[in-house]
C-alpha cells in the first residue's frame, strides 16, 4: 500500500498490466482510466479495482491525490482456513471486473481510517504483521464490495425486467402458433 501522489499515475501513463490486484482509491483529482479499454472518468472519492491481467492506462488532469493497494491472491489467502478462503474469494468475485464507483459518503471517514493502519501496519516490523495487514485489506475489500452491491442488484432486476418484456411480447405475437414454455425459452435463448 502506499500513498499515491501524480507521479504515481504518471509512471502508469503508458498502458501496462500486472500479475496481481490493485485498488486505486482517488481521493482528490480529475482524469480518465482505461481499463481493457473501457474508460472511466476519474474523479474525487473514487475507487478503480483491477485485476490481473487487465491492461490499464491512466490520464491525469492536474494532481491526483489517493492510495494504491497492489496484493496477489496468495497474499489475500495466506494461512486461512479452507472455509475462509472460499469467504476471501467470494470477497474478491463480489467486486465486478472494472470496477468504477464513487463512494457513498457516510463511509469515506471508515475507509481512509482503515487505510492509515495499514500503512502504519506495513511501515512496522512488529510480530503478526502480515496476518494485521491480511485482516485490515479483507476489511476495506468489504467496504469496497459493498458499494457494488446496489449496481449488481439493479443489474439483476434490469435484466430481469428485460427478459420479462422480451417474453410477453413473443407471447403476444405468437399465443396462437406457440403453445410451450420450452419453444419460447428457445427463442429467448434461455432454459425453460
Amino acid at each position: 500500500i502506499e500513498s499515491m501522489e501524480d507521479e504515481c499515475l504518471q509512471s502508469a501513463a503508458k498502458p501496462g498490466w500486472h500479475r496481481h490486484f490493485e485498488v486505486l482509491y482517488i481521493v482528490k483529482g480529475k482524469g480518465i482510466c482505461l481499463i481493457d479499454l473501457e474508460k472511466f472518468e476519474i474523479s474525487d472519492n473514487m475507487i478503480l479495482c483491477l485485476r490481473p491481467d487487465q491492461v490499464r492506462q491512466f490520464k491525469a488532469n492536474g494532481d491526483i491525490l489517493g492510495y494504491r493497494i497492489s496484493f496477489t491472491e496468495s497474499f489475500f489467502s495466506v494461512g486461512g482456513e479452507e472455509d475462509d478462503l472460499m469467504h476471501q474469494s467470494a470477497i474478491i468475485e463480489s467486486i465486478p471486473r472494472s470496477a468504477c464507483v464513487v463512494l457513498q459518503d457516510d463511509i469515506t471517514d471508515d475507509m481512509k481510517e482503515i487505510l492509515k493502519k495499514m500503512i502504519k501496519e506495513f511501515d512496522n516490523d512488529c510480530l503478526f504483521r502480515t496476518e494485521m495487514l491480511q485482516r485490515y485489506l479483507k476489511i476495506f475489500l468489504v467496504y469496497v464490495a459493498r458499494q457494488f452491491e446496489d449496481s449488481i442488484e439493479k443489474i439483476i432486476q434490469t435484466t430481469n425486467i428485460e427478459m420479462a418484456q422480451k417474453f410477453k411480447t413473443l407471447v403476444d405475437k405468437n399465443y396462437i402458433t406457440i403453445k410451450t414454455v420450452a419453444e419460447y425459452a428457445a427463442m429467448l435463448f434461455v432454459t425453460p
